[in-house]
């Protein structure tokens, strides 16, 4: 024969009882400094696994266990004389300071089978510290994960030139805004092979060769038709590529920023049927301004 009625007697009793007591234990722990009685007491297992929490919460007497899978088992006793309840909890979350628990219900079993005899209660949140005793040491603090060094996997695909500043070691800076026209293409591929494209005044120049990153802040080139490597710093921001090729590097009078963005993350098909109609000795942008420098020598 099944317990209907007693079964509902008995979930609907616990159930409005330890509700009450749950509700009284969060809002106790809403104040800015919860009174617990002189006598309540934590107590750690010999394993450091469990905690055992005895503790008067309202007009109720907690005594549960926190257990190593996060889980909390116990007794509610209630200060009017009704029989104890039983209570367990499974664990539903922990964000460092608080934890979340969804908790059952049950009167003491009085006949066989008791498993089915427990009710879902509520789903409570309580600050980590009322299962610890005093001083215990707070959650470790989540270490910030280690950003992965830059490869040229993150560098690959086809980009067009946004805008250049070419300054020379003579005090004269050229942009973009210097010239009639300007565009560049830059194909990046996951091996590392490189073609560029610069278009100044109707006059190309292309360069092809390959590259490597030395760390997050610098790459290398190494260009098929300049016998010199180059050496450039770099930034990397969403699809927004900036380059910088330092005054110096392989004997030029000139630093040249170029900045670039990725408008496909797959490199393009590379300089298959370009050709420069404008050899230079140093590839980019400053290789095609040859006549704009030699337009402002005449104007000067």
């Amino acid at each position: 024969m099944i317990r209907t009625v007693s079964l509902r007697s008995t979930t609907r009793r616990s159930g409005l009882l330890l509700a009450s007591a749950l509700a009284a234990l969060c809002c106790l722990f809403m104040t800015a400094s919860p009174a617990l009685s002189d006598d309540a007491g934590v107590q750690v297992s010999r394993n450091g696994s469990a905690r055992f929490i005895t503790k008067d919460v309202g007009s109720e007497r907690w005594s549960i266990s926190k257990n190593q899978d996060g889980s909390v088992t116990g007794n509610i006793f209630f200060s009017d004389g009704s029989p104890p309840s039983f209570v367990e909890c499974d664990p539903r979350g922990s964000s460092g300071t608080d934890v979340s628990l969804a908790c059952w219900g049950a009167d003491a079993c009085t006949s066989w089978p008791c498993e089915n005899q427990w009710g879902f209660i509520s789903d409570v949140t309580l600050p980590a510290a009322f299962f610890e005793p005093p001083g215990a040491p707070g959650p470790a603090p989540t270490p910030a994960p280690t950003p992965r060094p830059l490869r040229i996997s993150d560098l690959v695909g086809a980009y067009e030139l946004v805008a250049f500043t070419v300054r020379y070691d003579t005090g004269v800076t050229l942009t973009q805004d210097n010239v009639n026209s300007y565009s560049g293409t830059w194909s990046i591929t996951p091996s590392g092979a490189m073609t560029q494209r610069f278009t100044i005044n109707g006059e190309t120049s292309v360069a092809t060769g390959s590259m490597v990153v030395l760390n997050d802040t610098s790459l290398r080139i190494m260009n098929d038709q300049v016998a010199c490597n180059s050496t450039l710093s770099f930034s990397l921001d969403g699809e927004t590529l900036r380059t910088t090729l330092p005054t110096g590097t392989c004997g030029v009078n000139f630093s040249e920023t170029d900045t670039w963005r990725r408008v496909s993350a797959r490199a393009s098909n590379g300089a298959l049927g370009l050709r420069s109609t404008t050899e230079t000795d140093m590839p980019g942008v400053a290789g095609l301004l040859a006549g704009e420098i030699t337009r402002l020598d005449e104007d000067q």
